[in-house]
């Protein structure tokens, strides 16, 4: 083993933790590198290009909330435009600048609104279920990109959950 990878959140509280608790562990136990690497990180490199539309990937939050992360096409990769956010969908909605291609967790509520985007002038399309599952596979290829690009501190000291709040939503 010559260095190790885990999802940081945004995701189950629990979950998150003791994952990135075991990785920590591990990964200083073997004197190995640690990657960190965000849900919603993973969940874009799955996407294909599609560079007229900007990238909103979606995980559930509870309360009929959501994390959304936005990222643009750039030398061959999605990239991230800011930090996550908590919100709504109706937010997330509202916010939406330009053609959006979606995926993610997109439940109910979320399906619901987005099918009234499809008549509206807005653009937006959803991924379909097979591009919108964690994959680890993915995961992995996210890491390694970046431990060969060196961006990062590797040092599983430094890897720590990734959790959003925000403090206009409930």
């Amino acid at each position: 083993m010559t260095a190790l990878a885990v999802s940081i959140g945004p995701g189950s509280f629990t979950g998150v933790r003791i994952g990135v608790a075991f990785a920590k562990g591990l990964a200083a136990a073997q004197q190995v590198p640690l990657v960190g690497v965000s849900t919603l990180d993973t969940l874009a490199a799955a996407q294909p290009q599609y560079p007229r539309y900007g990238l909103v990937t979606v995980i559930e939050a509870g309360r009929g909330r959501i994390i959304a992360g936005t990222y643009r096409w750039g030398k061959g990769e999605w990239v991230q435009r800011g930090e996550p956010r908590l919100m709504d969908w109706e937010t997330l909605l509202a916010t939406l600048d330009g053609p959006a291609y979606i995926t993610g967790d997109i439940e109910e509520q979320g399906h619901a609104l987005l099918d009234g985007m499809q008549t509206g002038e807005m653009t937006v399309r959803v991924a379909p279920s097979a591009l919108r599952l964690r994959r680890a596979g993915f995961l992995a290829e996210v890491a390694l990109e970046r431990l060969k690009s060196g961006s990062g501190n590797f040092d599983s000291a430094h890897v720590a959950p990734l959790y959003v709040q925000t403090r206009d939503v409930p």
